[in-house]
């Protein structure tokens, strides 16, 4: 049996008090040697330093060093050591309140087999105990009974008196607890200072107190078994299930799988000295599905003889017994695939603090390294064990122990990323602790290609062949969330089965919390409230437990959650399928999660394009460019359709682009007011809004941009127009980002708004001889020329031809007067061009150097001075030409009275 002594000297229980309290026990123990203590106690947390000396052999002295802490390593005994050596002490004795793990225990065999340190002692508890027995301060503990084996000895040494507390059960795992007076063995029978011992002993918790002399025989309780099962994590049957995806549909995390192992190669071959991994990631990255994706890869024809593990669904916690019953079942799965011989079952576990403790646990330790085979045990859900008080502090000496034994079983478990310990919790510090410990694989978003392989699984469901722009909308609005990309798909899968098309499906909006509604409305309304009760006591901690149905809540309508996939089993407790969805039902509420779609197109022209549909509602592509005031080719007007129906203002069905508004709502007001609601959910703006204490630079909304459209590659300055762009929506839209600068906005704007690059004298003399039909010569200049007449809607090009636009003709046609007067009106609708207009008009005697000054807000943002100065020229000229034209229009239409 495994044997472990406690200090508890005050009920303060401070470090200064435990060491004068262990003095007292080491008098008694080396007094037997003839020894005194003659040297100060000194303490450093757990561990207590004495001095002593003989008491018949002169100058005889000796170092008693005690640790009383869960775990040690190898170089406090190397300490100890040098200690001895280094001070000239003549014997040095190394105590130790528990058994000398793996390591150190072959270390100490190494240490006494050297004739150098035949003066140095170990003393574990089972010696200390036989010492203390010798010297007549306890009896021998030799308790045992007919019905129960006794697991674990614990003797505590404390200010109440000297008792032993012996740890039982019936089987493998500890179940009770008895408390005995060390001196004469009588059975402790108070209440209140058993009680006091079990508060103060952490592994008593969950034990029940047995009475073997009062009780007489003993009866195992028949539902203890059924209340502490615990549970691994389940897998998918389908593609679109919610359980964690198993081997045959689980997508993606080359990189994360090669870590995991990775590690459990290099553990197994003794290459590192961690021996525990955690795997960390928001909610709904898919930790389980990574932790199913290793429990059945150690399953295949590489891995079968190298690795055996087993996952456990840490949400079935119920007492502090889970622990030991986890290590029963990897034991028990191990033997029963035929991966450890049979004579395995036959190990014990002295208490929840002590897993690895038992002889046999030794013997497999060195059985699986002979035979370099490795147990991996995992816990999905870690975070939930930080819910159970007290469960986790047995989980952290079970990692200390696995990682000092340095042996062939690995731990691992999963961290919700967003889950934070607060400070005063009694865990925190064990838990930064443990992830010191550990080996850290993070999970990250899902990239494009691994989206798409959950399209493609939807796709072979639905026997269907989505095009790239469907596609794209998937992907780019899951914005590389695992469990999103997922939930679109099975909605997808929905719509398919109750008739609607991929065309209809592309106008629809993939709003997270519309998903979420649309699950409710196909319950009834008692499945709903079940279901929203389930989700609160998840919520809380106090999941619903089997015991409960039929009280609470009807066991058949948990049984039709569970058959819609909307509720689980964890051992006997009831959880929401997603951790997301139990908030959204308890919070109403979701995480800030946007629409992504990205924006290609200036706003102008996008508006025009709207107001377009005043004519009629629908329109193909050719009534569109009949329409439409700008002359665009085909392929520029299904651009600007395109993004019409990517913010929801346009459905398309076989060749038909169809208003989703009222005729009279076909505005400029409406389109700014609809925009500033649409745009204000969009992901950029929510994730431009996060950013706090400084100002946002254009960079911050391309390192956006790139991070959240996933399904396409773009080049640095493509990155750059389409933050200006979406920047130019939103100035359009009225929408505020408090750290977003006016500054900011107007470069982009003055980027991407139209700059004229030839003087007017030029266009016009080109627009005089300009015809449709006229083949391109494609020079510098002409190029230049037809950016300017294109802009202002005065001409249209394809590859080879110009052609004159309806404004176009009549410019050409009319007389000279007329033709400048329309070429004035068209520039006046570009902005630049208007603002150097209305600057001039208020500065009329104003020189052309002097005239940069009054428009510095389009200037703003322009690359170099030579190019600022050249675009101030060209617009002063164009500002000339239009008070000019106007001028002698005006005279003109005066003297014929018109």
């Amino acid at each position: 049996m495994l044997k472990e002594i406690l200090v508890w000297p005050t009920e303060e229980n401070k470090g200064h008090e435990r060491g004068a309290f262990f003095e007292k026990l080491a008098n008694r123990i080396f007094s037997t040697q003839r020894y005194k203590v003659s040297g100060n106690v000194h303490v450093t947390g757990q561990e207590f330093d004495l001095e002593c000396e003989h008491i018949d052999r002169e100058n005889e002295r000796c170092l008693v060093e005690c640790k009383a802490k869960q775990s040690l390593s190898c170089d406090e005994i190397k300490k100890f050591v040098f200690s001895v050596g280094f001070n000239n002490f003549d014997y040095g004795y190394f105590l130790y309140t528990r058994s000398f793990e793996r390591q150190v225990a072959g270390l100490i065999s190494e240490l006494k087999g050297d004739e150098r340190y035949r003066n140095l002692y170990f003393w574990s508890a089972d010696k200390v105990i036989e010492l203390l027995v010798a010297s007549g301060t306890i009896s021998s503990f030799d308790n045992s009974y007919e019905e129960l084996e006794v697991h674990k000895v614990i003797l505590l040494y404390s200010f109440k008196g000297i008792f032993y507390v012996s740890i039982t059960g019936g089987g493998t795992i500890p179940e009770y607890f008895t408390v005995y007076h060390a001196n004469d063995l009588s059975l402790i029978e108070e209440y209140d200072l058993i009680s006091e011992i079990r508060g103060y002993i952490d592994e008593l918790s969950g034990l029940e107190n047995f009475f073997p002399e009062i009780e007489g025989s003993f009866e195992k309780e028949p539902q203890r078994e059924e209340l502490d099962t615990v549970t691994q994590i389940q897998s998918s049957d389908s593609w679109d299930d919610y359980k964690p995806a198993s081997l045959k549909y689980f997508v993606g995390r080359k990189r994360q799988k090669d870590k995991i192992f990775g590690f459990l190669n290099a553990a197994r071959s003794n290459e590192l000295s961690k021996r525990v991994f955690y795997i960390d990631g928001k909610s709904g990255w898919g930790k389980s599905s990574l932790m199913s994706d290793l429990r059945e890869r150690c399953r295949n024809r590489h891995y079968k003889n190298k690795f055996l593990s087993v996952v456990i669904d840490s949400r079935s916690a119920n007492s502090n017994n889970f622990l030991p019953l986890c290590y029963e079942l990897l034991i028990n799965k191990a033997v029963e695939t035929g991966f450890i011989p049979k004579k395995f079952l036959s190990i014990k576990i002295p208490s929840s603090y002590d897993i690895l403790s038992h002889d046999i646990s030794k013997d497999l330790l060195s059985w699986l390294e002979m035979e370099s085979k490795t147990l991996v045990l995992v816990f999905d859900q870690f975070e939930d064990i930080f819910r159970k008080e007290g469960i986790f502090k047995s989980f952290y000496k079970f990692f200390l122990d696995v990682n000092n034994i340095k042996g062939n079983i690995v731990l691992g478990f999963s961290w919700k990323s967003e889950v934070n310990i607060p400070i005063e919790n009694e865990a925190y510090h064990l838990w930064q602790q443990s992830r010191d410990l550990a080996f850290r694989i993070t999970l990250d978003e899902f990239d494009a290609s691994e989206s798409k392989v959950i399209v493609r699984q939807l796709e072979k469901d639905i026997s269907a062949r989505f095009d790239i722009d469907f596609t794209r909308k998937v992907v780019d609005n899951a914005q590389g969330y695992p469990w999103l990309v997922k939930k679109l798909c099975i909605h997808i899968k929905k719509q398919v089965n109750r008739g609607l098309s991929i065309e209809e499906l592309y106008d629809q909006d993939f709003q997270v919390e519309d998903l979420f509604k649309s699950d409710l409305e196909e319950l009834e309304s008692k499945e709903v409230k079940s279901l929203r009760y389930i989700a609160k006591r998840a919520f809380n901690d106090q999941a619903l437990d089997v015991t409960e149905l039929d009280e609470v809540v009807p066991s058949d309508t948990v049984q039709s959650l569970i058959h819609k996939r909307y509720v689980i089993k964890s051992g006997t407790k009831y959880n929401i399928y997603w951790d997301i969805f139990r908030d959204y039902l308890v919070l109403d509420q979701i995480p800030p999660i946007g629409d992504t779609y990205l924006i290609r197109q200036p706003i102008n022209p996008v508006l025009e394009a709207f107001l377009t549909f005043k004519f009629s509602g629908t329109l193909n592509v050719n009534d569109f460019i009949a329409l439409t005031p700008s002359s665009v080719g085909e392929g520029a007007a299904l651009n600007i359709l395109r993004e019409l129906r990517n913010i929801g203002l346009v459905n398309y069905r076989s060749g038909d682009f169809t208003i989703n508004v009222e005729n009279d709502d076909i505005g400029e007001e409406y389109f700014k007011d609809y925009l500033n609601e649409k745009l204000g959910k969009h992901t950029f703006t929510i994730e431009m809004r996060k950013i706090e204490g400084r100002q946002i630079a254009i960079s911050d909304l391309t390192g956006i941009i790139k991070e959240k459209i996933k399904t396409k590659t773009f080049a640095t300055k493509t990155l750059e127009t389409y933050a200006q762009i979406f920047l130019g929506w939103l100035d359009f839209a009225e929408i505020n980002i408090p750290n977003l600068s006016k500054v900011v906005v107007r470069r982009a704007k003055n980027a991407l708004s139209y700059t004229p690059q030839m003087n007017p004298t030029d266009v016009e003399a080109f627009l005089t001889e300009v015809t449709t039909d006229q083949e391109l010569v494609k020079t510098k200049r002409e190029e230049k020329l037809l950016y300017d007449a294109r802009s202002m809607g005065i001409v249209g090009f394809s590859k080879e031809k110009i052609c004159l636009t309806h404004d176009g003709e009549e410019i050409h046609t009319a007389d000279i007067k007329r033709s400048r007067y329309l070429i004035a009106q068209r520039a006046l609708k570009m902005e630049k061009i208007r603002i150097a207009y209305e600057a001039l008009a208020a500065n009329p005697d104003c020189k052309s150097r002097e005239f940069k000054n009054l428009i510095s807000s389009v200037l703003d943002g322009l690359n170099s001075k030579v190019y600022i100065n050249k675009t101030s020229r060209t617009l002063f000229l164009w500002a000339h030409f239009i008070m000019e034209a106007e001028k002698e229009y005006n005279n003109a239409m005066h003297a014929t009275g018109e």
